[in-house]
């Protein structure tokens, strides 16, 4: 029969039993299993060849092949596709103990799949890629840069740790569909077409950014000199182009909700640069800075509409805590300016305090919803500011301070409440 001739062949140059391969004829392939194979090109070349739970040494693709699948294989030294590779391959389930490179292939790669693996090192790039499927690995490093995805581009369910960087690449449309990032840097990147970044996991705060950030500065760095060091601020820089590629894909596909969380991290990435950079006291960029604090702090840049109702109760009550004070002092007939100044300062601290505690935090707009209560049920009209101040009432010079710097705070709360709770305003045009 013709294919127990193909069957012997392909045992002798992989140097396995004869056993260990069936021919699937509907499929026109040939599939070898539970062994530890020998690399022969000339077999690759001529058979559709698929690989079940083998154990694979170092391999190179740099010729045209036909059919190549491997499924729960061991790739036990370094996987290489390059140069002169053309044709069809698809890894799944298997593991990779050292490099996987595609690299500077001449001929325009059709489709290769790669899913549900495990990687420790992973190189993509200088090629022109028209389907591209690379889903549900885990993943350690990666390497994604100078190539051109002239149709998809899937990297759904990943989950990337420690060096991912895409870096200069084309796309035409691209899905990061439900993939977790501990690491990302996707910068001078160009997404042309659709991006689908649904479910996809990037819970960074500011603070593990920032150490991303580091880490990133001194990975990079650790081997160089001085002098070719690339600084801190130009790495946040590079992250903060990357979230902002993504935003403005997200943009275009009018998918604004997700949009605002890569605008979220792409002013943090701002906030950051401009510390590392440490502008003059009172120039536009230190200016920058502590507004972008401010609003982080505020409403987490207009994404945090809780974060912003805790701030308003916070305002309002501690605004009508003082203004009961006051009342009080004014009526022992006490040392007005020195109690005011001593209580404000003691505010000032227990704010700066309880904000380093997120459960302290909100434990103190609790505490201040009491003052928020009794305002409302007494005296509403102290919640208006500046409005106590026209009219028939009297009041001394403290009451008009506590009055006007009340009203210029509130306003910049009530201002942000109302640009985070409007969908429209999520991300700026």
């Amino acid at each position: 029969m013709e294919y127990k001739e193909q069957i012997i062949e392909i045992a002798k140059k992989l140097n396995i039993e004869k056993n260990k391969i069936s021919y699937a004829k509907y499929s026109n392939l040939f599939e070898i299993s539970d062994c530890k194979i020998s690399i022969a090109t000339d077999i690759f070349q001529k058979y559709n060849l698929f690989f079940n739970n083998c154990k694979v040494p170092k391999l190179v693709l740099d010729f045209p092949i036909q059919s190549l699948e491997f499924k729960s294989c061991c790739f036990e030294d370094d996987f290489t596709i390059k140069d002169n590779f053309n044709g069809y391959v698809s890894i799944e389930n298997s593991i990779f103990k050292n490099y996987f490179k595609i690299s500077q292939v001449k001929k325009e790669i059709y489709k290769i799949n790669i899913n549900k693996n495990n990687f420790n090192d992973v190189g993509i790039f200088e090629n022109k890629i028209f389907n591209f499927k690379f889903e549900e690995n885990t993943i350690q490093n990666i390497s994604v840069s100078n190539n051109l995805f002239s149709k998809e581009a899937y990297f759904n369910y990943n989950s990337f740790s420690n060096e991912c960087i895409f870096f200069k690449n084309s796309f035409e449309n691209l899905s990061f569909y439900g993939a977790k990032f501990n690491s990302f840097v996707f910068f001078q990147n160009t997404i042309k077409g659709s991006l689908n970044a649904v479910n996809a996991n990037l819970n960074f705060d500011f603070e593990n950014l920032e150490n991303k950030i580091n880490e990133q500065y001194e990975e990079i760095n650790k081997n160089k000199k001085e002098q070719d060091e690339k600084s801190l601020d130009k790495f946040a820089n590079d992250f903060r182009d990357s979230f902002r590629v993504f935003k403005n894909a997200l943009i275009k596909d009018n998918n604004l909700l997700d949009a605002s969380n890569f605008h979220k991290y792409e002013l943090y990435c701002k906030e950051i640069e401009l510390n590392f950079k440490k502008p003059k006291k009172f120039s536009k960029e230190w200016l920058d800075k502590y507004q972008l604090m401010f609003y982080r702090n505020l409403c987490d840049h207009h994404t945090d509409l809780i974060l912003n109702l805790k701030w308003l109760i916070i305002v309002i009550g501690l605004f009508a805590s003082l203004y009961f004070i006051l009342q009080v002092i004014q009526n022992l007939d006490l040392n007005k300016c020195g109690l005011i100044l001593s209580l404000a300062g003691f505010i000032l601290i227990t704010i700066v305090y309880y904000f380093q505690d997120i459960k302290k935090f909100d434990f103190f707009a609790c505490v201040a919803s009491i003052s928020v209560l009794n305002v409302i049920c007494y005296k509403p009209k102290l919640i208006f500011g500046i409005a106590n101040l026209i009219g028939d009432n009297t009041h001394n010079g403290l009451e008009n301070f506590l009055f006007t710097v009340y009203t210029i705070i509130i306003g910049l709360v009530v201002f942000s409440l109302q640009k985070t709770a409007r969908k429209n305003s999520i991300v700026p045009s």
